[in-house]
């Protein structure tokens, strides 16, 4: 038995002795694997890097604490004021709008100075806010399943937002659709964050 060992390639080939390899013959075909292993290994590095890129400008896992505070207090309470029609009569104060108008069916006025009551305001920004905050917060563990539920959430929550959205179009009409315009500015951040960790949850169950 001979041993034939081709520069460049960690692998020991033996060969019977009256029956050798050449190396003319057998070179192209470990190019063409070393061709893919070079492809798999650079497949695998854009993987890592775009998983980076995605999570580089999450935030740390503990703020999902007042990312989760905020949401909740502003998706509740906006809730309770809707089905119970509780009037939101805080104080009003002055704040100067770019567009205002007195009431919904006056006319638009530019650059002035308005009275106006800021709760409903206030829940709208913790909404959305708090949201933002539990929606790029990172997980313990961020790898590329993680990122492709990410992914996979954010579609789900853009299809579906929109799916209602054209079945308000054509089913609700008047005040009322504002209202569903109204809280059409919130469902898709909503349906992102409890789809996604559904699945996450999901997810490890089934690790366990």
């Amino acid at each position: 038995m001979k041993s034939l060992i081709l520069p460049g390639y960690p692998l020991r080939f033996i060969c019977a002795k009256n029956n050798q390899f050449k190396i003319d013959n057998v070179n192209p075909i470990f190019q063409k694997v070393k061709f893919i292993l070079h492809f798999g290994n650079f497949v695998l590095h854009l993987k890592i890097n775009l998983i980076g890129m995605i999570t580089r400008y999450f935030l740390a896992p503990k703020w999902k604490i007042l990312g989760w505070s905020l949401f909740l207090i502003g998706i509740l309470s906006g809730l309770f004021f809707m089905v119970t029609d509780y009037s939101m009569d805080f104080r009003e104060f002055k704040f100067f709008a770019i567009v205002g108008s007195d009431s919904v069916f006056s006319s638009r006025e530019f650059f002035k100075w308005v009275e106006n009551d800021p709760l409903d305001e206030i829940l709208s920004l913790f909404v959305i806010v708090g949201g933002l905050i539990v929606a790029f917060s990172r997980q313990k563990v961020e790898d590329e399943f993680i990122n492709k539920l990410r992914i996979d959430s954010l579609l789900w929550a853009i299809l579906t937002n929109y799916a209602i959205l054209i079945l308000a179009i054509v089913l609700v009409f008047d005040m009322a659709f504002f209202d569903v315009l109204v809280i059409n500015m919130f469902t898709t951040i909503v349906f992102y964050i409890f789809r996604f960790h559904f699945l996450y949850r999901k997810y490890l169950t089934n690790e366990e």
